[in-house]
């Protein structure tokens, strides 16, 4: 059972209405029923702000401050070289409306609930080398059947991919996979996503006092603006942390 919590704060020297203060709080646990089944899941609660660069946000007096709940639960088990991973989660959006300087902003149209399930088989040929097929729904609903532009941003979408996982002693860990994205959404208005999906997680250890990491990931964003049904987001990251004295630790 692992708890984690902390939080953030931004205070400026000016213009101190663009303080913002966020806090989290994340608990997840397994448990073993045997050493190839496990259940596994974890809750979690987050106060956020929206960042000022977002196309979605609304120009308040103050950041808009929202609210996320995040659940999710599933199983996982293992018979011989084949693995299955099952399970689902919930979340839960909730915004703050926006004071102006003549009129309060609504923003109760972009409260959520999304939804999704999924699974993952994989078939271990090899101690290093794991191949895996996996699928996943994506539902999303509004608590408002209609945004402040009377349109419907309700959607249901699924991915699909395969990939290769890699697991070489404690010097090479990583996945790659490929597959497609679509989101489909209930105004007729709205474009359909329908694009390519690829991903990957990478940790190398070089040496005993190094470790690399890199990732690429792609996810479907939701926003407000007028006529635009999302955004696909694809981001990427790399890391290295270097032991440079025993009590030392350089990260970039």
């Amino acid at each position: 059972l692992n708890l984690q919590a902390g939080a953030s704060f931004s205070a400026y020297a000016d213009h101190d209405d663009e303080d913002t203060q966020d806090a989290w709080i994340d608990i997840e646990g397994r448990y073993d029923f045997t050493d190839s089944t496990n259940l596994f899941g974890g809750i979690g609660y987050s106060r956020e702000h929206e960042d000022r660069a977002s196309p979605d946000d609304v120009n308040g007096i103050n950041p808009t401050i929202y609210r996320v709940l995040r659940s999710h639960i599933g199983l996982s088990h293992k018979n011989g070289p084949f693995t299955l991973r099952a399970g689902g989660t919930f979340d839960e959006l909730d915004f703050d409306d926006v004071n102006t300087l003549t009129s309060e902003i609504n923003n109760d149209d972009r409260d959520r609930d999304l939804y999704s399930v999924g699974a993952r088989i994989g078939y271990m040929f090899s101690p290093t080398y794991k191949a895996f097929v996996q699928f996943a729904t994506d539902t999303r609903r509004y608590d408002d059947s209609l945004d402040n532009n009377s349109q419907n941003r309700a959607s249901h979408g699924h991915r699909v991919a395969a990939g290769l996982a890699i697991k070489n002693g404690a010097r090479v860990r990583g996945e790659f996979l490929i597959g497609g994205i679509d989101q489909n959404y209930d105004d007729s208005a709205l474009q359909d996503v329908d694009a390519t999906d690829f991903g990957a997680k990478l940790t190398w250890r070089p040496g005993t006092s190094t470790i690399i990491t890199a990732n690429v990931d792609r996810t479907v964003e939701e926003t407000t603006v007028i006529n635009a049904s999302s955004l696909l987001n694809t981001s990427a990251g790399i890391g290295i942390q270097h032991k440079l004295a025993p009590r030392t630790i350089l990260k970039a």
